[in-house]
């Protein structure tokens, strides 16, 4: 399910694995995260790769994320590919108000 970022935010994605029972599981080296769009969003990794920031650059759209991990911990790969859209919103200038009426006054 796709989540928001408004302008000047970010969002901490974090990767976690599991086996087939459910209990936790590793995997060979470090998980690898990709942007579709630079343009919208910036990508830091943190040292370990299990987790990354996306943050909003100020363009506005959607932006898919990739993480992509190797379960084998052997000599083959077996990927374990996850994705997902981030909606960089519009920066919004004021979000209410009020109006206010000004006493009666001849017309001129």
């Amino acid at each position: 399910m796709a989540e928001d970022i408004n302008e000047g935010k970010q969002r901490t994605l974090t990767a976690t694995f599991s086996k087939k029972d459910g209990s936790p599981g590793t995997v060979e080296g470090k998980p690898v995260w990709a942007l579709s769009d630079a343009a919208l969003a910036t990508l830091v990794a943190a040292d370990d790769g299990m987790s990354a920031k996306v943050q909003h650059n100020g363009a506005v759209g959607p932006v898919d994320w990739t993480m992509t991990a190797d379960g084998d911990l052997g000599i083959g790969v077996f990927p374990i590919v996850k994705t997902d859209t981030l909606n960089m919103l519009a920066p919004f200038g004021a979000e209410g108000g009020t109006v206010t009426v000004g006493p009666e006054e001849p017309i001129v």
